[in-house]
């Protein structure tokens, strides 16, 4: 008894997801899904849109701006990650 009401609820919630997630507006929640692990080119995929452009506003540099300098360990763990860009700020000031 307790097993045919298990599978009846497994069921259930299997049939409501599927109902729930084929519905038009929520298209974004099954590509969401589908692409678990979004890539840097991945912007072609999601829904996006244009910024103007607008008054550029420089970041200040910190005294000892592009002073450091990475470890060999530390460049080899960013390329693990495949990281294209890193920014260091401390107190609204760039630092690396």
């Amino acid at each position: 008894m307790k097993k045919r009401i298990v599978i009846t609820a497994c069921l259930t919630v299997v049939v409501a997801l599927t109902v729930y997630l084929s519905v038009p507006q929520n298209h974004y929640i099954v590509k969401a899904l589908i692409h678990q692990k979004p890539k840097i080119y991945h912007n072609t995929i999601f829904a996006n849109r244009l910024v103007k452009v607008g008054e550029p506003d420089p970041w200040q540099t910190d005294s000892l701006f592009d002073a450091y300098h990475l470890t060999d360990n530390q460049l080899k763990a960013l390329d693990s990650y495949k990281t294209v860009a890193l920014l260091v700020a401390r107190d609204s000031l760039l630092l690396f």
